[in-house]
């Protein structure tokens, strides 16, 4: 049996058991569960205070479950009354996460972000080349973050995700301020992300707000000040 659900896991970008979420002695999200197979696009919606970005932090290991189990790229991530985490190819814009250094040019933080994601020094000139041309931003790449556009600094931000190539990437309303060619380029990115067995999870209120590949849904909610899955 134990076999069986290791190769299983084997084919699970991610999968979610019954996860519950504590702060400070306030649950904010309770009862989530779902899987994401490799390959494939997972929308999370709900309102505002679902606790869509919750989820996508216990994910990114930001927060550790208080209950429940989560395995990230076939491993245990966190489990009841024990958590560990793993460090995944895993790649994230998260909402509030601002990830930019407003003095610093487009290019120096994207060799910046090269370094952090772990790219060898010899690789990394190649890796921010492939992240401007994929986000079509060449024409920002001397500029000062400080002076750009919401929707180009919200380019940067994706621009970052893909440095590492990442098999998993989790998108907080990731569609926020990106004109048209924007959302284009995004849905390229994710497109290309799982191509190469990769999946992706992103957040927004409604499908119809984000306009982005999706596979499999599903619903957050609220009730009595808990976010929890309503439908998936």
């Amino acid at each position: 049996m134990a076999e069986a659900d290791s190769s299983r896991r084997d084919h699970l970008a991610v999968e979610l058991k019954d996860i519950e979420v504590e702060i400070r002695e306030k649950v904010l999200v309770t009862g989530v569960s779902f899987v994401l197979p490799t390959g494939k696009v997972l929308a999370l919606t709900g309102a505002n205070g679902a606790g869509k970005t919750t989820v996508l932090r216990v994910i990114a290991g930001v927060f550790l479950p208080t209950r429940g189990e989560l395995h990230v790229a076939g491993r245990v991530a966190a489990r009841r009354g024990r958590n560990r985490l793993v460090n995944p190819s895993l790649a994230t814009v998260l909402a509030g996460d601002r990830g930019l250094y407003a003095r610093l040019t487009v290019e120096e933080n994207l060799r910046f972000g090269a370094g952090l994601a772990g790219i060898p020094r010899s690789r990394r000139g190649a890796a921010v080349e492939r992240a401007i041309a994929t986000l079509d931003v060449a024409a920002l790449r001397h500029q000062r973050v400080e002076r750009l556009s919401l929707g180009q600094r919200q380019r940067i931000r994706i621009a970052l995700s893909t440095l590492g190539e990442p098999r998993l990437l989790l998108l907080d309303e990731p569609h926020t301020s990106l004109d048209k060619a924007g959302g284009e380029r995004l849905r390229d990115v994710i497109e290309e992300v799982c191509q190469r067995d990769g999946a992706v999870v992103w957040a927004a209120p409604a499908l119809e707000d984000a306009d982005l590949p999706v596979d499999l849904s599903v619903v957050m909610s609220r009730a009595s000040g808990v976010g929890t899955c309503v439908a998936g």
